[in-house]
């Protein structure tokens, strides 16, 4: 079966600039092979390591793919924003407001331990109840030091039909527990 959601990060003409610098990277959203345009609203939720590993330059990164991210959701699609360090918070239930959601992640600023797990269970907390499509985009570097790794959280996920797509942030990604979190949800 097709997934729900494909994520896909492609070159682009599109430039989105950062405090860090300039990256040329855009998002594509697409279900089932049909452009965003015509598909059934999504419920998406962005968990964000907001750890110390992250940094300056990753935290740029991830708040630059955030945002763009959101801009390419359509007006009925809903988001929540989640962040996690040392423990993780709902920064943002699943909302139409994008505007806030944006502004809430140009807020976001790193430090503390990792607890990716912990962001991932909010994750699901907030997606498990909804009617439509499930999708949470986990922004991180792949490393963590506090309680579950996030495994169980994505059999959770799975189990609730959500998928988790994981994007690796900076140059050095914990890729492998990353790919394992993604293709047990389908992701």
């Amino acid at each position: 079966a097709e997934p729900i959601v494909t994520v896909s990060f492609t070159n682009s003409s599109t430039n989105f600039t950062g405090d860090s610098g300039e990256i040329t990277k855009a998002i594509s959203i697409r279900t089932g092979g049909t452009p965003i345009a015509s598909r059934a609203a999504v419920d998406v939720v962005l968990v964000i390591d907001v750890s110390g590993s992250m940094g300056h330059t990753k935290m740029n990164q991830a708040k630059t793919a955030a945002e763009a991210f959101i801009y390419a959701l359509q007006s009925g699609d809903r988001v929540g924003l989640v962040k996690y360090q040392s423990s993780a918070t709902l920064v943002n239930s699943l909302t139409t407001d994008h505007a806030n959601v944006i502004s809430n992640i140009r807020s976001l600023r790193a430090g503390g331990g990792t607890a990716m797990g912990a962001g991932m269970e909010i994750g699901n907390n907030e997606l498990i109840p909804s009617t439509s499509s499930k999708l949470m985009l986990v922004l991180t570097d792949g490393y963590t030091n506090r309680g579950s790794n996030g495994q169980a959280e994505a059999n959770t996920a799975a189990s609730n039909n959500i998928e988790v797509h994981t994007i690796g942030v900076g140059g050095s990604v914990k890729t492998g527990l990353l790919t394992t979190i993604a293709t047990t949800t389908g992701g």
